[in-house]
C-alpha cells in the first residue's frame, strides 16, 4: 500500500491518496504442453529440468495465453516428454518446448499467484530451465 504522507485513512470511502501498489516478479520456465479450456482459453504447463536431466511439472498458467500468440512464436506439436502422461494432464496437448516467462505475486510459497504469461525467450534453451534455479 502506497500513501501521500499527509493523508487520512477515511473508512468506507476511496481516495486518490491510498494507492495499492502490486510487487510482481518474473519466472522463467519451459512451456511443454497446453490444455484446452472453456472459452476459447488455454492453459499453459510449465516445467523445469531437475538435477537428473528429467523434466518436473512445476505450474500452469492461463492468463495472457492464446493458441493464436504462442503460433506466432513458433510452437510446434511434440510427443508426450514423459513415459506416462502424467495424472491430471491427460487433455494436454503436447508441444515441443519453448523457454518462456511468467509475471507473477511473490508470497514465499511455490505457487504462481495471479500469473501472466508474458512471452517466449528465444534466447534461451530448455535445458538452462533448471529447478535449482531460483526463478
Amino acid at each position: 500500500m502506497g500513501k501521500k504522507k499527509e493523508s487520512l485513512y477515511h473508512f468506507g470511502k476511496r481516495t486518490n491518496d491510498w494507492k495499492k501498489i502490486k510487487v510482481m516478479a518474473d519466472y522463467e520456465a519451459i512451456a511443454i504442453a497446453y490444455i484446452p479450456k472453456q472459452n476459447h482459453m488455454i492453459s499453459l504447463v510449465l516445467a523445469k529440468y531437475d538435477s537428473n536431466n528429467h523434466l518436473v511439472i512445476t505450474n500452469q498458467v492461463t492468463f495472457g495465453v492464446s493458441l493464436s500468440k504462442l503460433k506466432e512464436q513458433g510452437m510446434q506439436s511434440s510427443s508426450c516428454p514423459f513415459e506416462r502422461i502424467p495424472k491430471g494432464f491427460e487433455m494436454a496437448v503436447w508441444i515441443k518446448p519453448m523457454v518462456c516467462t511468467v509475471a507473477y505475486m511473490p508470497t514465499g510459497r511455490e505457487e504462481l499467484r495471479q500469473a501472466v504469461f508474458k512471452g517466449i525467450r528465444n534466447d534461451k534453451m530448455p535445458e538452462e530451465c533448471r529447478l535449482d534455479d531460483k526463478n
